[in-house]
């Protein structure tokens, strides 16, 4: 019997010790308060400045980490709220006196949280412009450079009045056929059997026509980690070739950058963007 009434002695003093949903909802005002300065300040999207990238993993990950930065400060003024209340619970005033504390403790956080955020909002401002400004210098370090040659041959006959689709397409088979040999002789070179030599290369092509000059661009794709644009044109008899080849999955800017630049020297033409 004795020991039935110390259990249930027990089961009381657990259930005081739980906290009730009012108070629950006492302290998560302070986490709400303390997520409101982060969003109004700007140190919410500083930190998630802190995550970039451009693939489907960063996305999830992205997501994963807003999750965090949202839980986050509204559980740590929870807990702050909770470590407040004790302190004022254990200070050595009247019970009336704590009381009017903790009824003011709620408009203290809203307003602290309010106050706080517009003094370091343009801190936090400074912070996110120079964490992009590094992305960005990051993201474009990471971009390889672009290489542009020319090369000059007999045009073999063939004029400005005969360059139509079926001329087109045969430029377009020439040019992957090149870009293909040159592959396999590299393979060759290092060691490897050219025959082994087999990446996934597509290709696309038009016209253009600009002044009195009708150019042929072809661009090529291999393996999506090599890009290659060949602008083809004839002068007298013969035919000027620049080819633009860059590592990587980004396009190549035919009209600007060093693609633009030898277009200009060796075709005497440009395109402003």
């Amino acid at each position: 019997m004795d020991k039935w009434i110390e259990g249930e002695i027990a089961t009381q003093e657990v259930k005081q010790e739980k906290p009730s949903r009012l108070w629950m909802l006492y302290h998560l005002w302070a986490g709400i308060c303390l997520k409101v300065y982060g969003d109004i300040s700007g140190f919410s999207e500083v930190i998630q400045s802190l995550v970039s990238g451009e693939d489907s993993v960063f996305a999830s990950n992205y997501a994963g980490f807003s999750a965090i930065i949202a839980v986050v400060p509204v559980a740590f003024g929870y807990y702050l709220s909770q470590s407040i209340t004790r302190a004022i619970d254990g200070l050595a005033i009247t019970q009336n006196r704590r009381a009017i504390l903790k009824t003011l403790l709620p408009i203290a956080f809203f307003i602290g949280a309010i106050l706080l955020a517009m003094a370091t909002t343009q801190f936090w401002e400074v912070s996110v412009s120079s964490s992009r400004r590094l992305s960005t210098d990051l993201q474009q370090s990471d971009i390889q450079p672009v290489v542009a040659i020319t090369t000059t041959q007999s045009s073999e006959g063939i004029t400005e009045a005969d360059l139509d689709q079926a001329v087109l397409a045969n430029l377009e088979t020439w040019v992957m056929d090149t870009i293909l040999k040159k592959g396999k002789d590299s393979y060759a070179d290092m060691g490897y059997d050219p025959e082994n030599f087999k990446p996934q290369i597509s290709a696309s092509s038009a016209y253009v026509t600009t002044g009195d000059k009708k150019l042929a661009i072809i661009k090529v794709d291999i393996d999506n980690s090599v890009r290659s644009v060949t602008i083809i044109g004839l002068e007298g008899s013969e035919l000027h070739r620049v080819s633009c080849i860059r590592e990587g999955s980004r396009d190549i800017p035919v009209w600007s950058g060093e693609c633009g630049t030898e277009i200009k020297k060796t075709h005497g033409v440009s395109i402003q963007p």
